[in-house]
């Protein structure tokens, strides 16, 4: 696996040094320089990964809320206005592809659709990165996860929203 071959796939392009120098903006009413406002999703089979994502994401100040299962993610989208999605991409029952292609084409039930998604896996092959981007997942973030560039991936995702 070599280093730094991610950042070739995302939809969207990283902000300049300049860019991150400003002052965040407000995206869907949410203040991206408040990251308490932002709820977050992690979508992770493994136990020690999801507590690691977990523990990551509230010592960076998000509110997170954590779950092992595809369809148990879709019911907590049902009823709790999530800002971002971490999903893991290899789990039982239904996997990330699969939930993902559900929550794409759900128009009901109270959630929004298009919420951005982001993979979560430790496959770096070219072909995970294509099925990511071909189910409409916003990107794909490599495991384990960098908690200093977490951040601005999660900005990024949000600034396409």
């Amino acid at each position: 696996m070599r280093k730094g071959k991610w950042e070739h796939w995302f939809l969207f392009s990283l902000p300049s040094f300049q860019a991150l120098q400003r002052k965040p903006t407000t995206l869907l009413g949410i203040g991206m320089d408040n990251p308490q406002q932002i709820k977050i999703l992690v979508v992770e089979d493994d136990l020690s990964s999801r507590i690691i994502m977990e523990a990551i994401l509230s010592k960076l100040g998000y509110q997170v809320c954590a779950t092992d299962s595809g369809i148990h993610a879709i019911d907590l989208l049902k009823k709790t206005p999530f800002d971002v999605v971490l999903m893991d991409l290899v789990m039982p029952e239904i996997g990330g592809y699969e939930t993902t292609l559900r929550i794409r084409r759900e128009h009901t039930n109270g959630f929004h659709p298009n919420i951005p998604i982001l993979a979560l896996t430790a496959d770096s092959t070219s072909d995970t990165l294509r099925q990511c981007q071909e189910i409409g997942m916003n990107g794909c973030l490599t495991k384990p996860v960098n908690p200093a560039t977490l951040p601005l991936f999660i900005r990024q995702c949000l600034d396409g929203a």
